[in-house]
């Protein structure tokens, strides 16, 4: 059903889409709120006059992803505030004096609650039991558009953002993710690709202007960006698509209207604030090609991947390019990569997909694990890369 909710949310734009599910026992919601790199873009762009610019703050720093390594970035106010707004909303609302908080009332109505954010949009899903999804979809709803934002509760969920911050730090795939973003180009201006500064945040970063500074920041972010006119929402349940109907509209007059956004709050992408300095369609997320990277891992990895950038693939669902390609690249077969590789004692093994996508860019990736042998053999790398390209070659 999740993959579904991914290809609905892709399809429709708002008002929502109703879908009568009559075998489920469940009903579940999904919003996604666009305010990056994609939906906020289309809209910024469409804007006429002058929009003032935000200025990126500059300052080295120094990254470390197995070695040390120092670099110069451009870092938008407060890394990591989408992160940290997708926690603070659900903590509480201006019109809600619940004893529960929202994720327990899911628990308790037999369902669930998650929440996540991209490099394009955070996305919230609640399913419970359909007799009193009604009741939570209202209260949702009303965490989305009237969240308290109190600085109490801001500073004490700061700790569960800084954890998760910690906890990516210890996966290798974070840690590569890490690797990459140092090494994506700056656009227009100097402004950094969005790939290079998007991240979880932490207690650090998050923290920088003081709990006052954070707050306001939070609340400017939700001003902007948390408009239901933008969301793309489903609602998925046993019910006839007229109930579902009724459950929104009613869920809507239950929570208390936004105040009208002036002009000066709306319509402005968060990174590129202005038509100069917006990242074309066409756009490549690495400037240099033709790069080896390593980084220390934290487990015993023997492993080389290669990465392909490419134009945006994810409303091609139909079609799904990157599928086929991969379907291609990974098969077993006689003539294959890994067939080849296998042959030489060099490769155990062989995956190929897309590794990162968004509306305006994807990356395309080919992993080949090696042997022991393979790992300690010269000029394996060398002839793990002829072999990838060559193969890629004859596809093309």
């Amino acid at each position: 059903l999740n993959n579904y909710h991914h290809i609905l949310l892709l399809l429709l734009p708002p008002p929502p889409l109703l879908v009568s599910f009559p075998s489920s026992t469940v009903t579940t919601i999904v919003i996604r709120i666009p305010w990056g790199y994609g939906g906020s873009m289309r809209r910024g762009r469409q804007k006429q006059g002058q929009i003032e610019r935000q200025e990126c703050s500059k300052r080295g720093r120094e990254r470390e992803v197995g070695d040390k390594r120092d670099r110069e970035a451009d870092e938008p106010p407060l890394v990591g505030l989408a992160h940290c707004l997708e926690h603070a909303v659900l903590l509480g609302s201006k019109n809600n004096t619940a004893t529960t908080t929202l994720r327990e009332q899911a628990g308790e109505a037999g369902g669930s609650l998650s929440a996540s954010t991209g490099l394009c949009y955070t996305m919230f899903t609640v399913s419970a039991a359909a007799s009193r999804a009604p009741a939570l979809v209202a209260r949702l709803l009303d965490h989305l558009r009237q969240p308290s934002l109190l600085t109490n509760e801001i500073m004490a969920e700061l700790s569960a953002v800084d954890a998760e911050n910690e906890r990516n730090k210890s996966t290798d795939g974070r840690r590569q993710r890490a690797v990459l973003r140092a090494e994506a180009v700056r656009g227009p201006s100097t402004t950094p690709h969005p790939f290079s500064i998007f991240g979880t945040g932490s207690a650090e970063s998050l923290s920088r202007d003081g709990p006052d500074g954070l707050q306001a920041a939070l609340r400017d972010f939700h001003r902007r960006y948390y408009h239901l006119r933008d969301a793309e929402v489903v609602l998925v349940g046993p019910q006839s698509q007229a109930d579902l109907a009724t459950m929104w509209s009613q869920a809507l007059a239950a929570s208390e209207p936004q105040s009208p956004p002036t002009p000066d709050q709306v319509e402005q992408h968060i990174l590129y604030p202005d038509e100069a300095t917006t990242w074309q369609p066409d756009s490549c997320i690495f400037q240099q090609v033709g790069t080896i990277l390593g980084y220390t891992p934290l487990k015993p990895l023997r492993s080389v991947e290669v990465f392909f950038q490419g134009l945006p693939v994810i409303k091609l669902w139909r079609q799904k390019p990157w599928d086929l390609i991969s379907h291609c690249i990974g098969h077993e077969g006689a003539g294959s990569i890994l067939a080849f590789l296998r042959a030489r004692g060099l490769a155990s093994g062989l995956s190929a997909g897309c590794w990162f996508s968004c509306e305006t860019s994807s990356i395309f990736s080919v992993t080949v694990h090696l042997t022991p042998l393979a790992d300690e053999a010269p000029g394996t790398l060398r002839q793990v890369l002829l072999a990838v390209y060559s193969y890629v070659a004859l596809l093309a």
